[in-house]
């Protein structure tokens, strides 16, 4: 029988490890991108700003997990768009579904600034197997 003490040291290991990558990506992006969000390219105070996984986290690679790439700062709005499969990035182009259109959320953005065959990867699974697919171009 394992002792719960045990099982407690084995979470907090394992929970730090994954705290420590998260920080380490969060400080990678504040010291290297702008305060604005990707997506709708507003400016916020950084402590605004989240540290978005184009790729969900949770079925990262290890390799994948400390990728630079895989992450952009977004504002909480857009985020949550994004992580839902509301909103997605093809080739560079925002697209949102068809579903945004009954919600005021107005996107003035086109395309991704920072786009590039790096980041390419993540952002291609995101479209294949996140997006809603009734799509429409902003």
């Amino acid at each position: 029988m394992i002792s719960l003490n045990f099982t407690k040291t084995i979470q907090n290991r394992f929970f730090n490890k994954r705290y420590i990558s998260q920080n380490k990506l969060r400080k990678y992006l504040l010291n290297n991108k702008d305060n604005k969000c990707v997506l709708c390219n507003n400016y916020f105070p950084y402590k605004i700003l989240e540290a978005a996984h184009l790729k969900p986290r949770k079925i990262l690679n290890k390799k994948e997990n400390d990728d630079y790439n895989n992450v952009e700062l977004m504002c909480r709005n857009c985020h949550k768009f994004y992580d839902l499969g509301l909103i997605t990035v093809f080739n560079g182009t925002i697209i949102k579904s068809k579903e945004l259109l009954n919600y005021d959320y107005n996107l003035t953005n086109k395309y991704i600034d920072n786009y590039n065959y790096k980041n390419a990867l993540y952002y291609k699974y995101h479209f294949n197997e996140i997006f809603k697919k009734k799509i429409i171009n902003i």
